[in-house]
């Protein structure tokens, strides 16, 4: 609630100084690949990169969940309903929900309350014409998504997938609530390449592997 914010102020102000680029690429810089502890209780580590970085990261995630504009007038509303008061983090959450109108305790309790680590995805795709016929132009696309991480046993979030084409890149974004879960979509020429969150809008790990 404090150096979280402060932290993910310059990466607001280097967006703004240089676009969207420059946010992504300040917030890669911003992990350091795993955090000790939960942001909530930091214990000993008071001024760690859990409570500067990873509160960093929680903000910004938080952003890629809610969308830019809900996330923008929940910090305006934050402000406004508790400048020159404290605040806690229900306070905060209780500001995010009423504005989102969205129940948010599953994003809280895995970034904030109780999960130490990220989601690790591993991941496999393939492709087949839309019609059956190689001669289609649209192709149908599917993707096998697992978590196999130890610390936590699901992260739920909003996933984007990235697929780069034979005629460009194409994004759809998923939300996984599942440990072991399959998404298909129609693309419009045959694909090339898929990749998870391309941008970074999650602390995670990723790995392809081979589709069964």
């Amino acid at each position: 609630m404090n150096e979280g914010f402060a932290s993910y102020g310059e990466a607001l102000w280097e967006e703004h100084l240089n676009g969207s680029k420059a946010l992504f690429s300040y917030m890669r810089k911003e992990d350091y690949g795993g955090f000790s502890g939960t942001l909530y209780n930091p214990e000993d580590n008071l001024f760690s990169t859990t409570v500067y970085q990873k509160g960093s990261w929680v903000l910004h995630m938080l952003r890629g969940t809610v969308g830019d504009s809900t996330f923008f007038n929940i910090l305006k509303t934050y402000y406004e309903d508790f400048k020159y008061k404290s605040a806690t983090t229900d306070d905060f959450i209780k500001v995010c929900e009423k504005v989102s109108g969205l129940d948010l305790k599953y994003f809280f309790d895995q970034w904030v309350y109780k999960g130490t680590g990220r989601p690790e995805f591993e991941y496999s795709w393939k492709a087949d014409p839309f019609d059956g016929q190689s001669s289609s132009n649209a192709y149908m696309i599917r993707v096998n998504i697992n978590q196999i991480q130890k610390d936590y046993d699901l992260y739920k979030s909003n996933l984007r997938i990235n697929v780069k084409t034979e005629n460009g890149n194409e994004e759809f974004v998923v939300f996984n609530d599942k440990k072991n879960q399959v998404f298909t979509t129609t693309v419009n020429s045959k694909p090339v390449s898929v990749t998870l969150d391309e941008k970074g809008w999650l602390l995670k790990k990723v790995k392809q592997v081979d589709y069964k």
